[in-house]
C-alpha cells in the first residue's frame, strides 16, 4: 500500500489507485519560493540564488512581487538587485526553504488500496488473511506553507484514522506532526507523532 511518512506500508493481494507525480517530471510539486520588495523609480529585477541568476524581469514603480521562483536547491539565500536607469543598485536578501515534501496550494495526493492482507510474507506461498482490507491516504496543499495530511485503515476487526500536517518555518526548516486513534478487537489505541 502507499501511505504517509507516519503510516506503515502494508502488502496485499488487490487493487490500487494511486496518483504519481513521477509520471509528469515536468510537474512542479512543491511549493516554490517568493519574494517581494518596492522600487523607488522603474528598475530592473534580477534575483541571484547562491550566486546564480535566477531570474529578471523589468518592473515598475511600487511594490512587485516574484511568485513560485525556479530554484535548484532547498534552501539558500536569495539576493534581490534593483538596477534603475542610472545605474543605482538597490540590494536586499532573503533566506528560503523549502521540500520536495511539501505540496504547493491545491495540489492533493491520493493512494486508496482494497484487497486481503499478506500474512507470512517471504516464508509461505499465497498466505493471505480471510478478510478484507481497505486504506486510504491523502496530502493536500492547503497552501504553501501548510500541507494537510489523513489516513484511514479499515478491516473486520480494526478500524484506524489518523490526521497530521507539515509546516514550513522558513529557513529553520519543516515541522510535522500527526495523532491517529485505533480500535482492534475492542481495545484503543492512540499514536503521536511530531518532527522537526
Amino acid at each position: 500500500s502507499g501511505g504517509l511518512s507516519w503510516t506503515r506500508p502494508v502488502r496485499l493481494g488487490g487493487a490500487q489507485v494511486q496518483r504519481n507525480f513521477a509520471l509528469r517530471p515536468d510537474l512542479i510539486t512543491m511549493p516554490l519560493p517568493s519574494f517581494d520588495g518596492s522600487a523607488e523609480v522603474p528598475s530592473t529585477l534580477k534575483v541571484f540564488v547562491d550566486g546564480v541568476q535566477a531570474y529578471s524581469s523589468d518592473v515598475q514603480t511600487g511594490p512587485f512581487k516574484v511568485d513560485r521562483l525556479p530554484v535548484y536547491t532547498n534552501a539558500g539565500t536569495a539576493r534581490i538587485v534593483l538596477t534603475d536607469s542610472s545605474g543605482r543598485e538597490v540590494e536586499s536578501k532573503q533566506d528560503f526553504f523549502t521540500s520536495p515534501d511539501m505540496l504547493a496550494k491545491g495540489l492533493y495526493d491520493f493512494s486508496l488500496e482494497a484487497g486481503v492482507a499478506r500474512r507470512n510474507f517471504g516464508t509461505e506461498s499465497f498466505g493471505y488473511d480471510s478478510a478484507p482490507a481497505a486504506l486510504a491516504s491523502l496530502r493536500y496543499g492547503i497552501s504553501d506553507i501548510v500541507t494537510g495530511e489523513a489516513h484511514a485503515e479499515v478491516s473486520a476487526d480494526l478500524i484506524d484514522v489518523g490526521v497530521g500536517g507539515l509546516f514550513s518555518a522558513g529557513y529553520l526548516g519543516i515541522f510535522n506532526g500527526a495523532v491517529a486513534g485505533s480500535l482492534f478487537e475492542g481495545e484503543n489505541g492512540v499514536f503521536l507523532q511530531a518532527g522537526w
